[in-house]
């Protein structure tokens, strides 16, 4: 019995040293950053979940959306080995138990607080401890978006300052710190429709803005509707605050091509930025003739629109 008792303890009789609190776990951070940047009576949003394990490994999820309703959606991965980055998140995690201005486990670091955060990001810190399957988190105000984040002037208590400083730098030590959001300087947009049409070569990127009263469906747009989507009835745009961006770029020879309007930067008018998610090497897609296409709805801007080339990204077979 002696012996299992030391054994248990290990070889000093003395158990070992309980790990920090998310030595083992992971760090999740999440902005959610309101997007207002033309007058319009509908809000957007810039959403961004930046996930980074103990085993170094990291993931971005981004999305933006307008009216409540995303647009586009996008994940970044960590690169290469993610040993290189498990050296940089244990040394935070230790700066998280004691370092002066990065100290969470505080008395007056109230876990519970619950601010609204009107015009401004609205950012939670998450520490999750695999080992003792126990989570601890925190829900601040400030300036976004995830890679802009700054101490100053957050809130709305004293110590806000902490929980935005470790969420920068959790951003800073993984996508490095002059990284921004494939959304930067984007307006928001929703998704009205995408996918391909089989054999449909006659469509084409264009946009659709308010009639001469501002209020009425632009001409064309019924007739375009009905052919794009058979019978389904037509959908409720204010077409005085809003504009609905059409983008194609041809038909393609094999299934399983994407095309998504990555953002839309406005100018005079708008600069529309494609991309193409096809499917990458040792994938057998069929071959058919189709157009990929996406529809999204957009606060209005002005009449001077410019669709970029389009960009390919290759993605795993499936996706």
């Amino acid at each position: 019995m002696a012996t299992a008792a030391v054994s248990a303890c290990g070889e000093n009789g003395v158990a070992p040293p309980m790990l920090r609190f998310g030595q083992s776990g992971q760090l999740v951070v999440e902005v959610v950053t309101p997007q207002q940047l033309l007058p319009s009576p509908g809000r957007g949003e810039l959403r961004q979940t930046l996930t980074w394990r103990s085993t170094g490994a990291w993931q971005l999820l981004e999305s933006i959306a307008y009216r409540g309703v995303v647009g586009s959606e996008t994940t970044t991965r960590s690169p290469g080995l993610p040993a290189a980055f498990t050296a940089s998140y244990a040394t935070l995690v230790t700066q998280i138990h004691g370092a002066a201005g990065l100290d969470l486990f505080i008395e007056d670091l109230d876990p519970n607080l619950n601010p609204p955060c009107d015009g401004e990001a609205r950012v939670t810190l998450r520490i999750q401890d695999e080992i003792r399957g126990e989570e601890r988190s925190w829900t601040r105000c400030a300036k976004g978006p995830l890679g802009s984040l700054n101490p100053a002037g957050s809130g709305p208590d004293i110590h806000a300052s902490r929980v935005i400083q470790v969420s920068r730098l959790v951003h800073d030590r993984t996508l490095g710190d002059s990284a921004t959001s494939v959304y930067h300087q984007s307006i928001p947009f929703a998704t009205l429709d995408q996918g391909a049409k089989p054999g449909e070569r006659a469509l084409v990127s264009r946009v659709f803005f308010g009639g001469p009263d501002e209020d009425d469906a632009p001409a064309g747009w019924g007739d375009f509707w009905r052919r794009h989507a058979g019978g389904a009835s037509l959908p409720d745009i204010d077409w005085k605050a809003d504009m609905v961006v059409v983008a194609a770029d041809g038909a393609r020879q094999e299934a399983g091509s994407i095309l998504e309007i990555r953002s839309i930067v406005a100018t005079e008018g708008a600069i529309i930025h494609l991309v193409e998610l096809a499917p990458g090497d040792f994938c057998s897609p069929a071959a058919v003739v189709e157009t990929p296409f996406h529809l999204v709805i957009a606060p209005r801007t002005g009449s001077a629109i410019q669709f970029s080339e389009v960009a390919l990204e290759r993605v795993p077979c499936g996706l």
